[in-house]
């Protein structure tokens, strides 16, 4: 069986007229895609439909092309490029400036893009196929990324091994701690990356990621991620009731499960804090670490205390005192 479709323009949002055609099957399928968006220029060849290897062939424009979320499948809307593909391989096209990315369970909520750029190719082997890119470009009012990135997916299914590099800034964190999602599993973390980060941004990011997902989180050295970025100009809250923290500047990274900081320029309540060592060491168990040396004034010391929980736990005796001169401490 041989199938040879054109169309010069398809427009979803006219799919309802076809339903009274649909199973019932078809139609529960059509409402949880729910998609909209246009096609131009359409061209389908379907060839040796019902044998042991059929072959087709497509390629078509296409304009705020969008599919609905449903369950843990993530949703998108807005995409526009084109597309040409056969058996063996295609080519994707992208270039979008409304692209709206709906994930729930990775993101708190649906993520925007005021531009989408990139090409991305695809070629079939003998038990795989394989995607490739070596530009994607996503923008937005907050957030600035290039990426390149190379997946293999075996015919037999399973979990994609990905080879990525990125390069990113974020202009913005208080902004964008909105998307990240919560998680049922591990709420004072959820709390502390939606509340703890109150502002600031993050320069010169960059995010590795190789290895089979199938190992995932590598524990054994399988693989890695690693996201590093330099925090700059940005206010933290690490511990509820203790009084936020200005970070001057900051080298973070996230290593797989592991998030730590060793570079850093920290002022808390007027006390100066150079190069504390912060650690998240495994996010499947998140207990937060910090060992800092911290210098001030006995006054500056004394402030920090009245506004964390050693001004409560003393009965706010602290209030009545005077002191002066320098001091230091430790925290642990």
């Amino acid at each position: 069986v041989n199938i040879d479709a054109r169309a010069s323009y398809l427009d979803f949002a006219h799919i309802a007229v076809a339903q009274p055609w649909l199973s019932e099957q078809q139609r529960d399928m059509l409402a949880r895609f729910d998609p909209t968006g246009v096609v131009r220029d359409l061209e389908l060849t379907l060839n040796d439909l019902g044998s042991e290897s059929p072959r087709f062939s497509v390629s078509a424009a296409m304009t705020d092309i969008g599919v609905a979320a449903d369950g843990k499948r993530p949703g998108v809307r807005g995409f526009s490029g084109s597309i040409r593909a056969d058996s063996s391989g295609g080519l994707l096209e992208i270039d979008s400036d409304k692209l709206t990315v709906t994930a729930p369970g990775i993101l708190g909520q649906p993520l925007a893009f005021d531009t989408t750029l990139g090409t991305v190719i695809w070629r079939r082997s003998s038990n795989r196929t394989t995607v490739l890119s070596d530009s994607i470009i996503l923008r937005n009012d907050f957030f600035d990324s290039e990426s390149s990135v190379e997946l293999s997916l075996l015919d037999s299914g399973g979990r994609p091994t990905v080879d990525l590099e990125s390069t990113f800034r974020v202009d913005e964190i208080s902004v964008a701690r909105r998307y990240v999602p919560f998680m049922p599993k591990r709420p004072r973390m959820s709390e502390w990356f939606r509340e703890g980060l109150v502002s600031g941004r993050i320069e010169n990011g960059r995010a590795r990621l190789y290895g089979s997902m199938e190992k995932w989180p590598f524990d054994n050295d399988e693989g890695k991620l690693l996201i590093e970025g330099k925090v700059r100009d940005a206010v933290v809250v690490y511990q509820p009731k203790w009084p936020a923290a200005r970070v001057i500047e900051a080298d973070v990274a996230v290593e797989n499960m592991s998030l730590y900081s060793r570079r850093s320029h920290i002022i808390n309540a007027g006390n100066e804090i150079i190069n504390p060592q912060l650690e998240i060491a495994d996010f499947r168990d998140p207990y937060f670490t910090l060992s800092a040396l911290a210098t001030g004034t006995m006054e500056s010391l004394r402030q920090l205390s009245i506004q964390s929980p050693i001004g409560e736990m003393l009965g706010g005796q602290l209030q009545r005192i005077g002191v002066s001169g320098d001091a230091s401490t430790s925290l642990e």
